[in-house]
């Protein structure tokens, strides 16, 4: 198991932010399929979605529930994954990142996922997915500031699609196996 994980300050009013997810949101944004449907079950909802990888559609069903502050899911069916959860926390930043580049409107949004291919060389497949799976919550989190601020470069300052960990974005980013350590 692998885990990434994205903070992002949009310069945006917390509601803001949580009205513009959903469902159906939650997976858009990260860019990598597109939404088939969106039905509700039993304490949450259940969205399928598909892409496109050479001639073949792979398609994907996840459970997706409302978390304190947010929103999480998990795969339930299809995909690249054989487990896959995500948690997309809405909260205020502490006061002094608030303070630091006075903006009384920021919120900070956390994307942390824990994912595996599973199977034969799981370990090496999930490393090298790693920095895919950080591009995805990246791209979520950009895509969502300019839904909520209608500006490119809100996203903790500058918009940030690659997948450089040089720093300097306004992302704070962390990757690392599920018991925390690094790159085992």
């Amino acid at each position: 198991m692998r885990q990434v994980e994205v903070t992002a300050d949009l310069r945006a009013q917390r509601q803001d932010v949580l009205d513009a997810l959903g469902p159906e949101a939650l997976i858009r944004l990260e860019g990598t399929y597109e939404v088939d449907a969106v039905r509700e079950a039993e304490g949450g909802w259940l969205v399928t979605a598909s892409t496109i990888v050479g001639d073949e559609i792979v398609e994907m069903t996840l459970s997706v529930d409302t978390v304190e502050n947010g929103y999480a899911y998990e795969l339930v069916d299809g995909g690249f994954f054989e487990e896959l959860h995500t948690t997309i926390l809405v909260t205020d930043p502490p006061a002094e990142v608030r303070a630091e580049i006075d903006a009384p409107d920021l919120t900070r949004v956390t994307l942390n996922s824990t994912f595996t291919f599973g199977g034969p060389l799981a370990r090496v497949k999930d490393w090298f997915a790693t920095s895919n799976r950080r591009t995805e919550l990246r791209r979520a989190v950009a895509r969502l500031g300019e839904e909520v601020t209608d500006e490119r470069d809100q996203v903790g300052g500058e918009t940030d699609d690659g997948d450089d960990d040089r720093g300097g974005d306004g992302n704070r980013d962390a990757d690392r196996d599920r018991d925390g350590a690094a790159g085992r």
